[in-house]
């Protein structure tokens, strides 16, 4: 018996497929029930078959494509969450010089009348100022205008000729003109090395805004629907904390030093979380890697200037969306105030901006839920808005404040919606070689409506104050 098996063991080692007394002998039905038979002399299994051999090849292609499977699945969520902080970062420098407004003007009060705070203070009774409506001496579209002006000026002139300029570049001026904002708003005691510091934090907002959208269309789509995310939570984010500080008792310039963190975080974001070269699965994803890495060529200035008017349909509401919502927010909702609420005028004023907030936060949070295509309809609620609160400024027909609140949650509500949809329409209806500077554009539109609206709030907010109106 044991020579038997020795016999059918060495026959084994010379060929895989083999005839021992009519029975068929292969890898696979050598031994009893199937099993392999030992060596009794070299006391171990039969060499690898050839079965065995194309089995393990191919157990170890799928271990490769599994590994690499989730490999792409982390980075894909890491470029999300690094774009979800660049929309912060980006946007945190606007919000801090809007919610830090009332701190800059200040300076120029403590340079003029040598720290005295009134300057602005009615010299009505109580009951008087409950009888009429009180106004600032300048509107806070001033400085609105501070705070866009910069920022439209980078994307209209630098953002169309820092094409060639390496994003890693404009990544690190971007976190250099916001570091030097916040310093300068810190350390400088006259109104306007204030006002520089309110320039610089325009100049990297734009410019941050107009290089991470550019990027994003080298990576899968959903990043976009992150950025937007971003930019709305640094809304909530930027008013809540500097706020907070300052209701704990820290000083303006103390909370100024403390988000410097922010433009470092995003610094550290870009060099060590975004993952490079995403690989993307749709065919239409593929198509816009290959057109814009590997055959990537500039537009010139001719072709910029044909491929304008097809992108008109996605600029243009979105400009009407930001000019109609600004011109509330800067230029309407100071003189909106009710007397006998729990919540002063001042307090009046921060709620709504934090409501408007809320708003455009949930909003731009929404691309993956619904999706708006017809995008001219939306400048219709702001217009609408506009007509009901100028009416509620001369009559006083709205009874509750809460009221005007949910009108200005809705405006942020629509803004975001306007915001984050017209750069998914770009990015998923656009040709890829147009995706690019489509997305460049677009940023402008958002400023230019700001700036409209800063720049028409200033003579109507004078106006209607001159008009004595009656609570």
């Amino acid at each position: 018996m044991g020579v038997t098996v020795l016999t059918i063991t060495h026959a084994s080692k010379k060929a895989t497929h083999s005839t021992f007394q009519g029975v068929d002998i292969t890898s696979e039905n050598m031994g009893f029930l199937g099993q392999k038979i030992k060596d009794p002399i070299v006391g171990r299994a039969d060499l690898p078959t050839n079965e065995d051999q194309m089995d393990s090849s191919s157990g170890k292609s799928r271990l490769r494509y599994s590994l690499s499977s989730i490999s792409n699945a982390v980075s894909r969520k890491r470029n999300i969450i690094a774009f979800w902080i660049f929309g912060i970062a980006t946007n945190f420098p606007f919000i801090i010089s809007l919610s830090a407004a009332e701190d800059i003007l200040n300076t120029k009060t403590d340079a003029v009348t040598g720290g005295n705070q009134n300057i602005t203070k009615s010299n009505l009774t109580f009951q008087e100022e409950d009888k009429y409506l009180q106004c600032t001496p300048t509107s806070t579209g001033a400085i609105l205008l501070t705070a866009i002006l910069p920022d439209l000026c980078v994307k209209i002139l630098i953002g169309s000729t820092t094409k060639q300029l390496p994003y890693n570049i404009k990544a690190f001026l971007t976190a250099c003109f916001t570091i030097a904002s916040f310093l300068v708003l810190a350390f400088s005691n006259i109104l306007w090395l204030k006002f520089i510091g309110v320039v610089f934090a325009s100049i990297g907002s734009g410019l941050g805004e107009i290089t991470f959208m550019s990027l994003s269309c080298f990576y899968h789509k959903d990043v976009i629907s992150s950025w937007s995310s971003g930019t709305g939570a640094s809304g909530i984010l930027g008013s809540i904390i500097y706020a907070g500080f300052t209701s704990m008792g820290f000083s303006s310039e103390s909370c100024m030093l403390v988000i410097l963190t922010v433009p470092i975080g995003l610094l550290a974001t870009y060099c060590f979380m975004l993952k490079p070269d995403v690989k993307e699965e749709s065919k239409d994803d593929m198509e816009t890697a290959q057109i814009l890495k590997k055959e990537r060529k500039y537009m010139t200035l001719k072709e910029k200037a044909k491929s304008i008017p097809q992108m008109l349909p996605y600029l243009i509401p979105l400009l009407a969306v930001y000019f109609g919502v600004y011109f509330i927010l800067q230029g309407l909702i100071q003189l909106l105030y009710f007397n006998s609420q729990i919540l002063t005028k001042k307090e009046q004023y921060r709620w709504y901006q934090v409501v408007y907030r809320i708003g455009a936060f949930i909003s731009r949070s929404s691309v993956k839920l619904f999706q708006v295509k017809r995008l001219y309809l939306l400048p219709l609620i702001p217009f609408a808005n506009i007509v009901l609160l100028v009416l509620e400024i001369y009559y006083r027909f709205i009874p509750y404040l809460w009221i005007v609140m949910f009108l200005v949650f809705l405006d942020g509500f629509i803004q975001g919606i306007s915001y984050v949809n017209t750069f998914y329409c770009i990015t998923n209806e656009l040709e890829p070689e147009f995706k690019e500077f489509a997305l460049g554009l677009a940023t402008a539109s958002r400023p230019i409506g700001i700036v409209i609206a800063g720049g028409l709030s200033l003579p109507v907010h004078d106006f209607i104050c001159s008009l004595n109106l009656k609570m």
